[in-house]
């Protein structure tokens, strides 16, 4: 069990920072948003990287050049995947954003084994597809709920969007992290997408939100940026490179159900019997996923044994 261990933190560190993130797409427009968070979590990581590295930090920026473009098409995708994503918890909720992620992880499991050969091995089974239909069959009875939010369905849209960048996304980091430090990828993806949105955001005039600000926005907005790189780039890369991209997708089924407990603690909340419902059968099917190809051969085992002994 000691490998579940830093998915399990990303799930319960994420389930904090989606309200957090839904909290501040209603202070501040996408661009605004999204440049001053990862530019404040690009600081971050610039100083952690720092102390750790020390004169060798920039020995581990890439010379080859198509390594150069994929950090490149990483960064972008990441800037498309984050304004589109903040734009629909703008119109919806953070529960809706947790929940509809739950709809692109079997394209990006279909999508990496094609891919990579240890995300092959570990999904082409009767038990991963299994398990996930039912985790779909749950997330959409987990969302159908009887929205009361006019907003809400036109948030799906802007979620849409960034949940298929998000499947392209995940694919190449598992193939740049291969190659490069985690922290090194957090610091160029951060750095590069704050510093386009926040040049987006002047153009457009955006940028004059943060004058108009209160300090306590602003703090809010800056502390977002920084735990958010930390979750998403730190330990949701780690996860992604230690534990495959399967075991990444399953610990975002599990979301939507501790994102659910946060948002009533929180933000009061409540769970509806069709959510409760929804997330009992997320729980089924991720247990599945995760565990129903070795629980099925223990069983299996258990039953020859028992064969073996009434033969004799």
């Amino acid at each position: 069990m000691k490998h579940l261990a830093l998915p399990c933190l990303f799930l319960v560190l994420t389930s904090l920072a989606l309200p957090l993130l839904r909290y501040t797409s209603l202070l501040f427009s996408p661009l605004t948003n999204n440049g001053v968070r990862f530019m404040s979590g690009s600081i971050f990581l610039f100083i952690i990287a720092l102390f750790r590295y020390k004169s060798k930090l920039f020995d581990f920026f890439p010379k080859q050049k198509n390594l150069k473009m994929l950090l490149l098409c990483t960064s972008c995708l990441m800037s498309i995947n984050m304004v589109f994503f903040i734009k629909g918890l703008s119109l919806s909720s953070a529960f809706t954003g947790s929940m509809f992620t739950t709809f692109g992880i079997p394209v990006t499991a279909l999508v990496s084994m094609f891919y990579f050969p240890d995300e092959r091995k570990k999904s082409f089974n009767i038990f991963f597809f299994t398990g996930m239909f039912i985790c779909v069959l749950g997330s959409m009875v987990f969302i159908n709920r009887g929205n009361s939010d006019p907003q809400a369905n036109s948030g799906t849209f802007y979620l849409f969007i960034s949940i298929c960048t998000q499947v392209i996304l995940n694919n190449l980091i598992k193939y740049v992290a291969h190659q490069l430090p985690i922290l090194i990828i957090g610091l160029f993806n951060s750095f590069f997408t704050g510093s386009s949105l926040l040049i987006l955001a002047i153009l457009t005039g955006n940028i004059k939100e943060l004058a108009i600000a209160d300090t306590h926005s602003i703090v809010v907005l800056i502390f977002a940026g920084i735990y958010g790189i930390f979750v998403g780039m730190i330990i949701g890369f780690s996860v992604i490179k230690k534990n495959g991209i399967t075991t990444f997708n399953i610990m975002q089924l599990l979301t939507p159900i501790t994102t659910a407990v946060v948002s009533y603690i929180a933000m009061k909340e409540t769970i509806s019997s069709s959510q409760f419902l929804g997330g009992v059968i997320i729980l089924i099917g991720a247990y599945i996923c995760i565990f129903g190809k070795r629980s099925f051969n223990l069983l299996l085992k258990k039953i020859q044994k028992k064969q073996v002994i009434k033969s004799k």
